[in-house]
This record gives C-alpha cells, sequence and structure tokens, in this order.
C-alpha cells in the first residue's frame, strides 16, 4: 500500500499494484466498473423494469410510444460518458482511508465518504485524471473536456429518470 493523496486531513490509500488488490476490494471494482460500462446502476434498472412492468400490466392501456421512449432511452445511455458518480465509485474502491479495511468494501462507509469528497470540490477532476491516467484511460474523453461532457451525460440521465418517474407516478 501507499499515500495516495489528503484530503480534509484525512490520508488516502492505494495499493501499488493493480494485481496486489485483495479479492473483497477488486470484486467491488468490477461491479462499478460493470455499471461504468452500461451507463447505469442497479436503481436506474429497478426503475426501469419497474416502469416497463406497469406499462405492460393492462394489455388494454399499452402505450406504445412510452416504451420506445424508455427503449431510446435506455439506448442512448450505452452511448453516454460515464456519469460522474461512476467515477466517485471507482475511486472509492480505488483509494481508502485509515478507517478501512483494505481487503473489503463497505458500500454504506463508501456513500458518506463520497458525499464527503463532493463536498470538498473539486475532486471530480482530480479523480478523473488519476483514473484515466493510470487505470482507465477512456474515462478522458478526446477533446479533455471532460467536464462539458459530464454536464451533457447529467443532462441526459436526468431526463431519463423523469421518464421513469413520470411513468410510475401516472395513474393508468
Amino acid at each position: 500500500m501507499i499515500k495516495a493523496f489528503q484530503l480534509g486531513g484525512t490520508t488516502y490509500y492505494m495499493f501499488d499494484q493493480t494485481a496486489e488488490v485483495p479479492t473483497g476490494r477488486m470484486l467491488a471494482a468490477l461491479a462499478v466498473y460493470n455499471e461504468m460500462e452500461m451507463k447505469v446502476d442497479k436503481e436506474y434498472l429497478v426503475l426501469h423494469t419497474r416502469a416497463m412492468e406497469k406499462l405492460l400490466s393492462d394489455p388494454k392501456k399499452i402505450n406504445v410510444m412510452y416504451i420506445a421512449q424508455l427503449n431510446l432511452n435506455l439506448k442512448e445511455r450505452l452511448e453516454l460518458m460515464p456519469l460522474p458518480d461512476f467515477v466517485y465509485k471507482l475511486a472509492s474502491v480505488i483509494f481508502f482511508d485509515e478507517t478501512e479495511s483494505p481487503y473489503s468494501y463497505s458500500f454504506d462507509y463508501n456513500k458518506k465518504k463520497i458525499e464527503e469528497w463532493k463536498k470538498s470540490g473539486d475532486t471530480l477532476d482530480f479523480f478523473l485524471s488519476r483514473l484515466s491516467s493510470e487505470l482507465i484511460p477512456s474515462l478522458k474523453p478526446a477533446t479533455g473536456n471532460s467536464r462539458m461532457f459530464f454536464q451533457v451525460a447529467e443532462q441526459v440521465a436526468g431526463i431519463h429518470l423523469t421518464d421513469l418517474t413520470k411513468i410510475l407516478s401516472a395513474n393508468q
């Protein structure tokens, strides 16, 4: 393990070699990487399937336009740049503090850690530069303007989430 950085009085560590990362952290990293590759997390997929079930629950009221929109939204997400939350999640697996076990990963603890990172500002750029230069070069957009790409991805994801919540909250 090596010292990676300090933030807000907390020292964060990482493994010097990727091959040295223990199984618990490696499995968490794979789960986050899979979400990042798909551009959806479990929560989004749960909402999507609930919305589809609702749309298909009464054959007499099936709205093909809503189904087509949800399918288009899912297709669009495959083309998006990964959302900032995926970068934070991956960073939370790779970088750990002295209170965390380097052998396992606590999703609850790391949600809190991510919130602290977000509050401190500019950590996204730091994590993006570290992760794209060392682990996932595809995270860096070709133009180098990651902020713009992230903003567009977040706006598109927001529209998709709005579509899902409209369907789930509508009386049909």
